[in-house]
């Protein structure tokens, strides 16, 4: 039997507690009940937030990298429209007959400056920069893009 007191004070005595299937609550233990309830309910909205911020730094994330994708891709068909202007150069100057191996030589240095001067530009303000962070990631990165080819060159 449950039995609920909710006067001040009490109008139930408090022996009948002590009697078997006997549960009594009074307005302190909804008082407590209330009060755990409400901390359960503070400590679930804090899960709640911290659940939504990192679903949203993940949703920014991707958003990111979405960005950066396109970003890529228009920096590949860049490369690639310079390095067809460059080849139709060259194959302009041998059609004229100027030596292939004068004209090749100039194509590579040539598409090469022009494909490398946007990152020559990206690390020189990174390297400007209060932030020392983005410069040592873009040197490391760097820095194991050659010693791979170091690498690769050294294996045949």
């Amino acid at each position: 039997m449950l039995l609920v007191d909710l006067a001040v004070p009490r109008d139930i005595d408090a022996k009948v507690e002590s009697l078997d299937g006997v549960y009594l609550y009074g307005v302190d233990d909804l008082q407590s009940v209330i009060e755990e309830n409400l901390a359960q309910r503070r400590q679930a909205a804090v899960e709640a937030e911290i659940m939504v911020n990192q679903l949203a730094t993940e949703l920014m994330t991707q958003q990111k990298v979405k960005q950066a994708g396109a970003t890529i891709h228009a920096y590949r068909d860049h490369g690639e429209t310079l390095r067809q202007e460059e080849l139709s150069l060259a194959m302009q100057r041998i059609a004229k007959g100027e030596k292939a191996e004068t004209v090749l030589a100039e194509f590579s240095h040539r598409l090469t400056q022009k494909l490398l001067h946007p990152t020559s530009i990206v690390l020189r303000e990174a390297a400007k920069a209060e932030d020392p962070t983005y410069f040592e990631l873009l040197q490391e990165e760097l820095g194991n893009v050659v010693a791979k080819r170091r690498k690769s060159r050294h294996s045949f």
